[in-house]
């Protein structure tokens, strides 16, 4: 377990479980606590990495870039084709799981990297699935496939809703949770943009537009056989209140207004911005700004034209 622990309230309960099913099944099944000291999670990883067949890292996604990157400084080349993965905790786009999944030289179809989605205060509401996985992949490969199914800003994550307990208000800032069962009645806002698909529905309607687009075939396997009584889909589009979340670190919009609408820039910048996280190839997270200026910039001898 790579989590902030204890400091992440959900830990204390993933790491029970996990201990918990080391001791009802058959196999050896060894469970470690690191926290995000990654000196110690590269050493178990080697010193296990002979008397294992499989590594499953709980982490969030963009600790994987640093945990690479810490392993190399030290001179360690971490078994790539026996980790997986358990995420929580941030979105992320598809292709840093296609593109991590490939430099693993592990097969698309294949089990690798699933997310979990949640918060300290709601427990686990929803969890990926092979099938869920896989069309994810397919619409972020087919962007026109994407679009015909109403996905045109980003392509969600897809998770099954998982928690029997809670009831969810979907509202245009975010999502209303209730524990119904909770005394007293529990509320809690999660700030995220969510929308809610019946898993049979989305099914049917992916397999009728696939017919028109060339999809891998083991992908659409997976997807055609997978049963159409899967828990209904809670798609995560990203936040919803303008906060962008980079390395662990909330970035909010007052904070970038206040930066880039400052007295020092207001000579040299409109004020008018867009801001993105992006994911690098090698998994490795950046903050994209797109910057309007009031004049003509000479920038490394490269003219950058702007509306004056």
């Amino acid at each position: 377990m790579a989590l902030n622990y204890p400091a992440w309230g959900g830990s204390e309960n993933l790491d029970l479980a996990l201990k918990t099913a080391s001791t009802n099944i058959d196999y050896t099944f060894y469970t470690f606590s690191c926290g995000m000291d990654f000196d110690s999670i590269i050493d178990i990883i080697t010193l296990l990495n002979c008397e294992v067949e499989q590594i499953i890292l709980i982490i969030v996604p963009s600790f994987i870039f640093l945990l690479q990157e810490k392993a190399k400084t030290l001179g360690y080349d971490l078994p790539l084709h026996k980790l997986r993965y358990m995420v929580v905790g941030k979105f992320f786009p598809e292709h840093f799981r296609i593109n991590l999944q490939h430099k693993s030289q592990i097969l698309a179809e294949e089990p690798f990297l699933y997310s979990f989605y949640g918060s300290t205060e709601t427990t686990t509401l929803g969890a990926e699935s092979l099938p869920s996985i896989c069309m994810r992949k397919v619409l972020a490969q087919n962007p026109l496939f994407a679009e015909s199914l109403g996905f045109y800003e980003s392509i969600p994550a897809l998770f099954h809703f998982s928690s029997q307990d809670t009831f969810i208000e979907v509202k245009e800032e975010g999502i209303l949770v209730t524990k119904w069962q909770s005394t007293p009645l529990f509320r809690y806002f999660l700030g995220d943009k969510v929308n809610l698909y019946a898993w049979r529905d989305l099914k049917q309607e992916f397999l009728k537009v696939a017919v028109d687009y060339d999809i891998s075939e083991k992908l659409l396997s997976i997807i055609k056989n997978s049963s159409d009584y899967l828990p209904d889909i809670l798609a995560l589009e990203g936040r919803s209140d303008k906060c962008l979340i980079l390395g662990g670190v909330n970035i909010y919009q007052d904070s970038l207004n206040t930066i880039i609408r400052s007295q020092e820039l207001e000579d040299i910048l409109t004020g008018i911005y867009y801001a993105k996280i992006i994911y690098h190839e090698n998994g490795q997270q950046a903050l994209k700004l797109a910057l309007e200026t009031k004049k003509l910039l000479m920038c490394k001898e490269k003219k950058i034209y702007t509306h004056s």
